[in-house]
């Protein structure tokens, strides 16, 4: 889930959590598991904030749901002079207490609703969570040196050469070899490069080349290349299929010819509901725990798992997998509609649109593997992409085909939930009334409150 990194409005901006989580609880309800990492699970104070609220979608993860990918040592800075402490198979807790040692905590100092720096130290709702996930133990060194061959890849490649030179790419190839050289120990005998050498160790090198020219002219290209490949190292490592949302495009885009060959296997293909998208992604993350584990003990959950799982690229195969997958989405928009009959559109509409896709691995590590799926060409705010069954890599549409009135009838409907709920405190005396729906000769029936407001 690269949505959850720690560095994004997701995860640092308390107006974005409630679209955090529903990103998760929509992964949860699709993925035979999700897995964030040990750095997002500490760094992002969204999530964090769900734990420590007791959140209904931190009652749905479980260790046969949800895993947490864990490094195999940390550094912890002493006071005293000297080399680090290094605890190897360290639990979520020592992680936690060796970024703290580095500082490592990017939220502000202070806040009126969101978590602060202080409570990035304390430590309850770390403990709690690693109860609730399998622990998936990585090997920094070999995240290292991975990163540190596909970077260089990167900037030896012609596309990169034409956009900001062969000399700069040269160079960089150079001191990023005597940089490895020199680093290279018992625990890393790979060696390797950590975004680290990009943000600090080569502006220092170019300066000492006199080539700061070249870092001031195209610095944010350069790091730009260099968190392209930080953004698949971990997926490669623990094996997994990668969800990106529109803020990494541009980054993936860089990267995408060297990483993998996308091609459409159909034409588009049309899922005709009842619930607006946006409707959806509000009612997906007002389920209960006990609505989630319903829908994926469900029959419709296991027969699409099960075709995404043996899908292999034919047409008959591709048929299976679509049925499934409707009649799936179709449980899950039953439960909402249900449970929240306003959520129900007054007709029904094709509003979503699916993309058949391959795609074809263009890096040894993943050994040419042939995957397939499906992806969702329109979804959530912020996030322009629901990989189904896909992995590696992800297929970006545009943002701005989200019409205005939808943003704005969805303001209004925030607005009116929240009137809602605070009507409901107050106890004031419900009406009932059959109103007309404009559009169309149906019905639908709303709650008013008698009350001054």
């Amino acid at each position: 889930m690269m949505i959850a990194d720690d560095t994004l409005k997701l995860s640092l901006d308390n107006n974005k959590k409630k679209t955090l989580k529903s990103h998760l609880m929509n992964s949860l309800l699709f993925e035979d598991r999700i897995l964030l990492s040990d750095s997002q699970i500490i760094g992002n104070r969204n999530f964090r904030k769900l734990i420590r609220d007791n959140d209904e979608l931190i009652n749905c993860l479980t260790p046969e749901n949800f895993s947490i990918g864990i490094r195999d040592s940390i550094d912890i800075r002493t006071e005293t002079a000297g080399s680090p402490q290094i605890i190897e198979k360290p639990n979520i807790i020592e992680v936690l207490q060796g970024f703290i040692s580095w500082d490592k905590c990017k939220w502000t100092s202070s806040s009126n609703d969101t978590l602060t720096k202080e409570n990035y130290q304390k430590l309850f709702d770390i403990q709690y969570i690693e109860g609730k996930a399998k622990l998936e133990r990585y090997s920094l060194g070999d995240a290292s040196a991975t990163y540190a061959d596909d970077v260089l890849r990167l900037f030896d490649s012609e596309i990169i050469k034409q956009r900001i030179g062969k000399e700069l790419c040269d160079l960089i190839h150079t001191i990023a070899r005597e940089w490895r050289e020199s680093h290279k120990s018992y625990r890393y005998p790979k060696s390797g490069l950590g975004m680290a050498f990009f943000l600090n160790d080569l502006p220092t090198m170019l300066k000492k080349r006199h080539k700061k020219n070249l870092w001031k002219q195209y610095q944010k290209e350069i790091i730009d290349i260099a968190q392209a490949s930080y953004l698949t190292t971990l997926p490669k490592i623990l094996n997994c299929n990668i969800i990106y949302g529109s803020m990494h495009k541009d980054k993936i885009e860089i990267s995408r010819g060297l990483l993998a060959k996308i091609e459409r296997i159909d034409d588009d293909i049309f899922y005709d509901s009842w619930l607006r998208l946006l409707d959806f992604e509000e009612g997906i993350s007002r389920l209960k725990a006990d609505d989630i584990a319903k829908l994926r003990e469900s029959t419709e959950y296991k027969e699409y798992r099960k075709k995404i799982n043996q899908f292999n690229g034919s047409e008959k195969a591709l048929k299976e997998v679509k049925e499934s997958l409707f009649q799936y989405k179709s449980l899950i928009d039953e439960l909402i509609i249900t449970k929240f009959p306003c959520f129900r559109s007054p007709r029904k509409e094709k509003r979503e649109k699916f993309q058949s896709l391959a795609i074809l691995s263009g890096l040894s590590t993943y050994g040419g593997l042939f995957l397939s799926g499906l992806a969702l060409a329109t979804s959530f705010t912020g996030m322009n992409l629901m990989a189904l069954g896909l992995g590696i890599t992800s297929f970006f549409t545009s943002p701005r085909d989200q019409k205005e009135d939808i943003k704005e009838r969805r303001l209004i409907e925030t607005d009116k939930q929240r009137i809602i709920e605070e009507l409901n405190k107050s106890n004031s005396q419900k009406i009932e009334a059959e109103v007309s729906v404009l559009t169309g000769n149906q019905f639908s029936k709303e709650v008013f409150f008698k009350s001054i407001t």
